[in-house]
């Protein structure tokens, strides 16, 4: 009970700390005239759990308008790994291309699994 009572708290706490007005004059617009580099982590959930680690190169832009809108679009280098010692480790280096807007995301990727020498 005391644990539903404070993750309630701190959504409400959460929302609050993070409301806007939605008053905006002109919509502007941020677009870098250089490449960033962001770094992005991930669980995969396939036949068992791996971590995915991402390293992104591209151009983050954002849009503050009445509908604020982030995005990324650029290639994306990277590792997974379920974390296992000894003969069920799997690694799988990845390279890929990504283009998002807020919640919606295409990724393309290309992976090589290894596992005791096999691919």
């Amino acid at each position: 009970m005391l644990k539903n009572i404070f993750v309630i708290l701190i959504t409400f706490l959460c929302l609050y700390t993070h409301a806007q007005s939605g008053e905006v004059s002109n919509p502007i617009k941020y677009k870098n005239t250089f490449k960033d580099v962001v770094f992005s982590p991930g669980i995969i959930v396939q036949h068992e759990t791996f971590l995915d680690f991402n390293l992104a190169f591209g151009e983050v832009t954002v849009i503050n308008g009445k509908i604020p809108l982030i995005g990324f679009d650029g290639f994306r280098v990277g590792v997974e790994t379920n974390l296992r010692d000894g003969h069920n480790h799997t690694i799988a280096p990845k390279i890929g291309y990504e283009l998002s807007a807020t919640v919606f995301s295409i990724r393309l990727s290309a992976v090589n699994y290894f596992q005791n020498g096999n691919s």
